[in-house]
């Protein structure tokens, strides 16, 4: 094919070993819930053989909430306003700048939080059904 086959494969390392068996230009795996070190190598050292690339995507879902804060509670993270260190949930949030929240409504951005910013504009969250693209 001219458009490259990128096998997305979840949970089962055998599956990305046949996708490359069968001809597969690229990998995207995730670590996360393909979980055994030795599984992740194998496919690692045949994606190498073959000179084929692998993303890696991770979900949140198939990770370990408390190592996922523990890991962000840990690091500096580089942002437009500087270098900014996340405050550990116990300690309660303290983000150095405000944040306002929008929402686009009727092709507008309207800014729904918080509710001081909101009230200047009128501003309110509107639920966005599921599938709105299917409802016209």
């Amino acid at each position: 094919s001219p458009v490259p086959i990128v096998a997305d494969i979840h949970f089962q390392h055998k599956l990305a070993l046949a996708a490359m068996e069968a001809g597969v230009q690229a990998l995207r795996l995730n670590p996360g819930n393909i979980r055994k070190a030795e599984q992740i190598k194998a496919v690692a050292r045949e994606a190498k053989e073959r000179g084929l690339p692998i993303r890696i995507g991770v979900n949140a879902g198939s990770l370990d909430p408390d190592k996922v804060r523990l890991s962000i509670e840990s690091n500096t993270f580089a942002t437009a306003w500087g270098t900014r260190k996340f405050t550990p949930l116990a300690e309660g949030h303290r983000m150095p700048i405000q944040t306002v929240v929008v929402q686009i409504q009727g092709g507008k951005k309207v800014p729904i939080y918080p509710a001081a910013v909101a009230a200047r504009t009128d501003g309110k969250y509107v639920t966005v059904p599921p599938y709105a693209w299917e409802k016209k």
